[in-house]
This record gives structure tokens, C-alpha cells and sequence, in this order.
């Protein structure tokens, strides 16, 4: 073997030491890979960062249940009306006794709110609102003027010899007459009794938001119509209910 040969014999046998020193490098570094990150360490990790979605979901009470309880600690809201002057400067108040006066003044403070009630019995209510209402002389209900029957009766009871004994009617008896609605309070003192024994029979009528009284006098046997705006069709409204009380056969008033 010449110089030549051997030196070309040399240079392969070096090339191949080579090639297998880099593959047992990368051997050991693939081993040593898999060595820091084995299986079971992988999956330990895996469990400790994303927690089961059935702990989640857990922690978490359903929405509806959320509104119900809220529902529940909100407490209800109570109904008020309009706030109301602690004084009243209405021309109804001039036709007051100065007691009276000063009466309506000092108690009137007490109610603030238009919705609270200052009168109450049976089936009528007066509110501070309707109080407002008739000293100022804008509107007249029902309830006001069964109100005033009420304390006229009171007053009568008090001092029964200065009064006629007398029947009211209500303004809306006839109302609930016509319903035959039976379980009303103001109805159930129309009977022949009542009628009998009284000795005058008071029965206001509204007509629209006109007012006017019907008048019976018992023992005199006539009827007395007071209007203060004359009108026939005020009167028809009175002439029915004068049939009607005819129809429960408790007069002989013609």
C-alpha cells in the first residue's frame, strides 16, 4: 500500500468515529429528556392547574335560586299619597266656629299625607285629601255627605230631644239597590220599622256632580224637593226614587 492509500484509509476511518460520537450524543440527550419529564410527573401537573368542572360548577348556586332570595329581602313598598299642607287656608273655614277653627288647625298637623285616613266608619272613609277636598269647596262625594250624617246621628244621640227622629238614606243606596246587592251596611236599616218610627226621611241625590235633597215628611204625608239650580231633570231623578221607596210598601206618601 502506497502513501497515497494509507493517507485516504485514515481520513474514512476518522469520518466514521466521528458520525458515531454525534449519534451516541443525541441518544444520551433524547435520554435525558425523558428523564426530567417522566409520565406520571406530566400528569400531576396537569390535575393541580385545571381543577375538575365539577368543583367549579359547585362553588356556583344556580341563578334562579339568587333571584329568589333577593325577592325575598326586598321588602315591600308601602302605598303614600301626595304630601299635605300643615295648614289650611280654604274660605270653607270661615264658616267655622272660632273653636272650631282652632280645632281643625291643631289636629290638621297630624295629617301629612293625603292618602292617611282622618274619619272612618262602617263603609265611609274620609282622607286628608278629601278634607282638602271640601274646605276648598271643589268636589263633594258620597262619603262626605254619609260622613256628615254619620256625626249628625252622634249628635242627635247625645241630645236626643233637639232632633226629629229622622231615616237616611245614602246618595248611592239606590246604586246597590238596583244590584240587589244584600251584604252593604248602609241597606240594612230600610226596612218598615224604620221607616215607621222616623218622622222625616233625608235622602240626598247627585245628579252628575250637581247635588239636591230629597225630603219626606212622615206624619205630614208630602215630599219636599230642594234644589239650588232647578232643573226638571234634577226632579225626575226624584220622582223615581220616590216610586221606589213606594215599592217597598213602607209609606202611604203619595
Amino acid at each position: 500500500m502506497n502513501d497515497v492509500e494509507m493517507t485516504q484509509a485514515a481520513e474514512r476511518v476518522s469520518k466514521k468515529n466521528k458520525l458515531e460520537r454525534k449519534s451516541s450524543q443525541k441518544q444520551k440527550k433524547k435520554q435525558k429528556r425523558v428523564h426530567h419529564t417522566p409520565e406520571e410527573t406530566a400528569q400531576e401537573v396537569i390535575t393541580k392547574e385545571v381543577p375538575p368542572q365539577e368543583e367549579l360548577f359547585k362553588e356556583a348556586p344556580p341563578q334562579q335560586e339568587q333571584s329568589k332570595e333577593a325577592a325575598k329581602e326586598d321588602p315591600p313598598e308601602e302605598e303614600h299619597g301626595y304630601p299635605a299642607s300643615p295648614t289650611v287656608n280654604y274660605k270653607g273655614v270661615e264658616m267655622l266656629s272660632p273653636a272650631q277653627e282652632v280645632f281643625l288647625r291643631e289636629n290638621i298637623k297630624k295629617y301629612l299625607d293625603s292618602s292617611m285616613c282622618v274619619f272612618e266608619s262602617g263603609n265611609v272613609m274620609i282622607s286628608r285629601r278629601m278634607i282638602d277636598e271640601i274646605l276648598s269647596d271643589s268636589y263633594l262625594d258620597n262619603d262626605h255627605i254619609d260622613a256628615f250624617a254619620i256625626l249628625l246621628n252622634e249628635k242627635s244621640k247625645i241630645s236626643p230631644d233637639q232632633y226629629e227622629k229622622y231615616l237616611y238614606i245614602s246618595p248611592i243606596y239606590w246604586h246597590y239597590k238596583v244590584k240587589d246587592v244584600k251584604s252593604v251596611l248602609f241597606l240594612e236599616h230600610i226596612d218598615y220599622k224604620s221607616v215607621q218610627s222616623s218622622s222625616i226621611i233625608i235622602n240626598p241625590i247627585i245628579h252628575g256632580e250637581h247635588w239636591t235633597l230629597l225630603v219626606g215628611y212622615i206624619k205630614q204625608e208630602r215630599w219636599e224637593f230642594y234644589d239650588s239650580i232647578p232643573n226638571p231633570m234634577h226632579r225626575s231623578v226624584a220622582v223615581k226614587i220616590v216610586s221606589l221607596i213606594l215599592t217597598l210598601n213602607c209609606l202611604q206618601i203619595s
